[in-house]
């Protein structure tokens, strides 16, 4: 039975499927399913293309009904040794296409090096002798922390398996 309320959650999830149908690089192709008989002969297109529909039918389910983003894990924190890294967590996220992405083991990443300090144009110009005031002390900068925005990205890695030797004798 269907209603007219819309929540703020179907309205969500509406816009998730929009996005998603107008996202050009993660574009999820009409389904096509295939359907299989006794007798029938599987080609590697046939096997191919029933991984692809359950692939995209999953896709479409993340975006239009849960979003993207971070589901558990993925913490970042610094390394414990290395001043200079950074660890992150095992974890699985979805991504805006509504890929899976699963980290499996600890990843520890460098940071960036530091941009290089920007020279003042306009210098302050020095106090004479006179003019100065020791009484007050200011007090030296306090170091600015750096803002670091961690990403993951979606990667597939196809795994191949050795031919099969075919049977003599059987047609």
């Amino acid at each position: 039975m269907q209603t007219n309320n819309k929540s703020s959650s179907g309205t969500a999830a509406a816009s998730a499927a929009a996005q998603a149908a107008t996202c050009a690089p993660c574009e999820i192709p009409p389904f096509c399913r295939s359907y299989f008989y006794t007798g029938k002969l599987l080609t590697e297109g046939d096997l191919n293309r029933e991984q692809r529909y359950a692939m995209d039918k999953l896709r479409l389910h993340y975006v239009a009904l849960h979003g993207w983003g971070v589901v558990c894990g993925l913490m970042v924190r610094p390394h414990p040794d290395c001043p200079d890294r950074f660890v992150v967590t095992p974890g699985f996220a979805v991504d805006d296409c509504g890929r899976e992405i699963r980290l499996l083991k600890e990843c520890v990443t460098m940071f960036p090096k530091p941009p290089e300090p920007v020279r003042d144009p306009c210098p302050p110009e020095p106090c004479e002798e006179n003019d100065r005031d020791d009484e007050i002390e200011t007090p030296p900068p306090k170091p600015k922390g750096q803002t670091y925005y961690v990403c993951i990205r979606y990667s597939e890695c196809q795994a191949f398996s050795k031919r099969s030797m075919g049977v003599s004798g059987v047609l």
